[in-house]
């Protein structure tokens, strides 16, 4: 339960307040810098909560011990993280106000990026350390993550990595916060009303009731439970205690992910400024009357301020997990997996497009960000481009390996030898056709020249689409469905029934039909990409284009199509985050 609230909330506040460092606030400096880390850090073990998540409900653990390690290390990058970027933001207050002169050559940003640079070296040096010992367990028929370990690992990893961090990671920080603070407090006299002085007291206050309120709990108990582990602590209401408790400070350290953003927004005035303003806009744009049929300027410059905001923040959430987890599954594939006849040479392909996806979204988030693009029309359209080929080849592939899997499962004999290059003639096939199949998307747009520079700052879908008449529109529009949508879903969805079908037959032997398990586990992961990625996208898009046709439309309809299209394009983005996913859970050759 906490660590559902905790990834919701975690979530959706750091998102924004990420978004705000980064877009709206004007004045960055070396707080601001440290506040920008330290939820870099919350979000990073935000993405891990869905698989504790799904370990705490069915009590065990199937995602094997290296996304366990990973997990723990996030964990630990994120605790140890929060606690050294809130030392820093309290170390920064305290200078600024007691030594303000003294500590001007000090606290730049230059040196602000160095000490977040030095942190970020550090807790990810403490992460690694899980990778030194085995860390999951086998019990009987469950899996355990990062418990029940027995007392020879404590003794001789666990307890000298316990030792280090308590004193590095959680004493001295505490130290120092309890330092700052009440030397703060003493700059402020009875009748002092110095502003300044009194919000960075309150700043270095809320530091250290973080520390105290999520952080000692965890560390006074982690300490008893190591003791309790290794038998030092014997008596057994104690030991029953301590265990009781562990899961609890767990717990509530793991909601410092939701408190951060709170000390952002009560004590940094701009950050709240510009979170309000945005909000307001946002909230403006959704106050439409529904009796009008034309939508005025106003809405229209609000629908584009919101669409801006959107894509910055999903493409921003997408670019690192799409990045590092799409480069690592070529990697694996390309190195360990031998195995080509359970349309691996599929996957490869689609890691391929999902990563061409990925590596554009830097100069996407670069045009949402700041309204302008300087690189050219001809990388304008590039990018434009990728995207609908990442979708479309998406598409194809996931289509493919339905098809590949549910062949060799009701057809073993006769596709269980064959080789790798049939398979490549259907993907430089399924190549060919969506490059060519995906050239209107940019060749229908038009290149919007200012007369002033010469050149074009806007770019994407805000640029205007040359004139078509409403048949020939509909015609490319339902074509495009068709072909690269309800097609290959038809195709996915029999390959579903067909397979599931096959492990039904009475004689099948307990060996095959394990074979078919998996099978089936990744059709319906295909399927599940579908529905979830690529459907949501093409309900919205004959509806979008019926919207930018200019045809007369009733303005709330209109707005609510304007406002859900961007995001199921950003769902649609998602597919390269969800694809290594189904890697890891479908292909055993992966995951091992």
């Amino acid at each position: 339960v906490v660590y559902s609230i905790a990834f919701v909330l975690g979530l959706t506040t750091n998102c924004a307040s990420l978004f705000v460092f980064c877009c709206r606030m004007k004045i960055r400096n070396e707080t601001t810098l440290f506040m920008t880390n330290l939820a870099l850090s919350d979000l990073i073990f935000v993405f891990t909560l869905p698989f504790k998540i799904y370990y705490n409900i069915r009590r065990h653990w199937p995602f094997g011990d290296g996304l366990c390690k990973i997990s723990g290390g996030a964990f630990i990058t994120n605790i140890y993280g929060s606690m050294l970027f809130l030392t820093c933001i309290s170390v920064d207050r305290f200078l600024a106000i007691v030594y303000p002169f003294r500590s001007r050559s000090i606290r730049t940003r230059r040196n602000a990026a160095i000490v977040c640079a030095l942190i970020w070296l550090l807790i990810l040096g403490g992460g690694m350390s899980v990778t030194f010992f085995s860390a999951t367990n086998q019990a009987k028929t469950i899996t355990t993550c990062f418990e029940g370990f027995s007392q020879k690992t404590w003794k001789t990893y666990l307890s000298k990595i316990t030792i280090f961090i308590e004193v590095v990671g959680f004493l001295i920080p505490l130290l120092i916060n309890l330092a700052c603070s009440s030397m703060v407090l003493r700059t402020l006299r009875p009748g002092d009303s110095v502003n300044d002085k009194r919000r960075a007291l309150r700043m270095v206050s809320a530091c250290t009731g973080v520390f105290l309120f999520c952080f000692a709990p965890y560390h006074i108990n982690f300490v008893l439970y190591m003791m309790v582990s290794q038998d030092i602590i014997t008596h057994c209401s104690v030991q029953q205690l301590v265990q009781h408790f562990h899961p609890i400070s767990l717990c509530i350290a793991s909601l410092n992910c939701c408190l951060n953003p709170l000390i952002y927004y009560f004590l940094t005035t701009e950050f709240r400024q510009q979170l309000s303003r945005q909000g307001s806009s946002i909230l403006r744009g959704r106050k439409m009357n529904d009796n009008e049929f034309l939508c005025g300027n106003n809405t229209t410059n609000d629908i584009k301020e919101y669409q801006r905001y959107t894509y910055a923040i999903i493409y921003t959430v997408i670019l690192v997990p799409g990045l590092i987890s799409n480069v690592l599954a070529l990697w694996v594939f390309h190195v360990y997996v031998k195995e080509t006849k359970k349309a691996v040479i599929f996957m490869i392909n689609l890691a391929i497009a999902d990563l061409l996806q990925v590596l554009s979204l830097p100069l996407r988030i670069y045009y949402y960000l700041n309204q302008s693009w300087p690189f050219g029309h001809t990388l304008c359209m590039f990018c434009f481009y990728l995207k609908y080929v990442n979708m479309y080849a998406s598409i194809y592939f996931l289509a493919c390996i339905s098809v590949r899997r549910c062949l060799l499962i009701i057809y073993p004999l006769r596709y269980k030898g064959t080789k790798r290059r049939r398979d490549r003639m259907w993907c430089a096939i399924g190549w060919l056709i969506v490059c060519f199949g995906c050239l209107p998307f940019p060749l229908l747009r038009k290149n919007v020249v200012s007369p002033k520079t010469g050149t074009s700052n806007i770019c994407f879908s805000e640029l205007d689409m040359v004139s078509l008449s409403m048949a020939s529109g509909v015609a490319a529009v339902t074509m495009a469905e068709l072909t690269g949508f309800l097609l290959p879903l038809a195709v996915v969805f029999t390959c579903t029934w067909l397979t599931a079908a096959s492990l039904r037959e009475k004689n099948c032997i307990l060996q095959d039909a394990g074979e078919k398990r998996k099978a089936l586990k990744m059709v319906l992961s295909c399927a599940g990409v579908f529905l979830v990625c690529f459907m949501p996208y093409h309900i919205t898009f004959p509806l979008d284009f019926l919207a930018k046709s200019k045809k007369p439309m009733n303005c709330a309809f209109k707005t609510a199509i304007q406002r859900s299209h961007p995001i199921t394009l950003c769902l649609a983005s998602f597919n390269s985050c969800l694809d290594p996913v189904m890697y890891y859970f479908t292909t055993d050759e992966f995951k091992r």
